[in-house]
């Protein structure tokens, strides 16, 4: 309640949340464009994993895929690259 005009204010309706400096605005948009490419590798790498399987290819393959998926996210935490991690559960 506001006191000076005994305003209440009973409900909030937020349509959208937008960073208000350039910078959290860029960040933002980095990290989900990063998030969207570690997700479309992952499924790209277990769908690789999964055809080479079902052909008869050696798991080793999967194996080396999965390493250079860590190594690469790994490189973009260092780089500053990635703000945050999120988990996949």
């Amino acid at each position: 309640m506001f006191p000076q005009n005994n305003l209440v204010v009973t409900s909030i309706d937020i349509q959208s949340v937008e960073p208000v400096d350039q910078r959290t605005r860029d960040s933002l948009q980095k990290s989900v464009q990063l998030a969207i490419e570690i997700t479309t590798n992952s499924q790209e790498a277990a769908a690789r994993c999964v055809q080479l399987l079902l052909t008869g290819g050696r798991c080793q393959v999967c194996l080396v895929i999965s390493q250079e998926a860590a190594a690469r996210c790994v490189q973009l935490l260092l780089t500053g690259g990635c703000s945050q991690v999120a988990s996949s559960d």
